[in-house]
């Protein structure tokens, strides 16, 4: 079974996130898993290590053997990396050090709460992926403790409709999120106003509201915060929510860097023909 994430993996970890192409930082997590004592975490440090390896070698029977054993690693211990998570989700993968789960009502759903809370690979979710989706999972997902470093969700589409907005924005599930996508869900300028209202927009790095159904008028909130769609190709001005100030208009999107990663992006569709791209 994984070990709590501590403060010293908390720490170790959300480096690795926040930089992804950091691999002294995904080496030197490599390193600390190695020396803790349950095997879960020694093993993960070991495949992580062997997938670090295989950037840096150009040998193709040496690029074999340590995808063997890395696949080896896998296959003997990814059941006792995910403990009971393991029977809750449909499919997971693990690469540099993030734990990527798929999840499903007819799965996830089946398991008691409080069974996955106390799995331990619980905490180490970094990100989650809907094969199928309802409100009534997303629901039962607020019922759970977020994982640390789950920072972004994407909500597949036609799961929610302008009514349930506020329903979820209640719930907690989306606070402090700094990544949300909400495409192809029907949310009309009603679900727009709903959201042009909530506090939780000053967290976002990213909100995707393609093909929602939004208007041109949209919804608009307190103050300088706006939600609005359009009739071209164009966005929302910058003082929608804090979101886009300071990010550059390119292309009918805004987009802003930081530490050289790509970390904003608003994009919108309006109901009718006209499309932004």
């Amino acid at each position: 079974m994984l070990s709590r994430l501590d403060q010293y993996e908390r720490a170790l970890l959300g480096e690795v996130v926040e930089n992804p192409r950091d691999e002294v930082a995904l080496s030197i997590y490599a390193d600390w898993l190695l020396d803790q004592h349950e095997d879960a975490a020694r093993t993960r440090g070991e495949y992580i290590k062997l997938e670090l390896a295989q950037t840096k070698t150009l040998n193709r029977d040496e690029l074999k053997d340590l995808r063997w054993q890395a696949h080896d690693l896998w296959w003997n211990h990814g059941e006792n990396w995910l403990g009971p998570l393991y029977e809750a989700v449909d499919h997971f993968v693990y690469e540099r050090g993030r734990l990527v789960v798929e999840i499903s009502e007819a799965t996830f759903m089946e398991r008691p709460p409080e069974e996955i809370e106390s799995a331990p690979a619980w905490e180490l979710v970094t990100d989650i992926v809907f094969r199928s989706c309802s409100l009534e999972l997303l629901q039962f997902l607020r019922q759970l403790p977020r994982p640390a470093m789950l920072s972004e969700l994407d909500v597949p589409a036609k799961t929610i409709e302008a009514d349930e907005v506020a329903e979820l924005i209640a719930s907690g599930l989306w606070d402090d999120l700094t990544g949300l996508g909400l495409n192809v869900n029907p949310l009309a300028d009603a679900g727009a106003a709903i959201l042009a209202e909530w506090p939780g927009l000053a967290s976002l790095r990213r909100l995707n509201l393609d093909s929602t159904l939004i208007g041109p008028e949209g919804g608009a909130g307190p103050g300088p915060v706006a939600v609005a769609g359009s009739d071209r190709a164009t966005v929302p001005p910058p003082e929608f929510g804090g979101l886009l100030r300071g990010l550059r208009k390119s292309g009918g999107r805004f987009h802003g860097t930081r530490h050289g990663q790509y970390v904003a992006e608003a994009s919108f569709r309006t109901a009718g023909p006209a499309r932004v791209k």
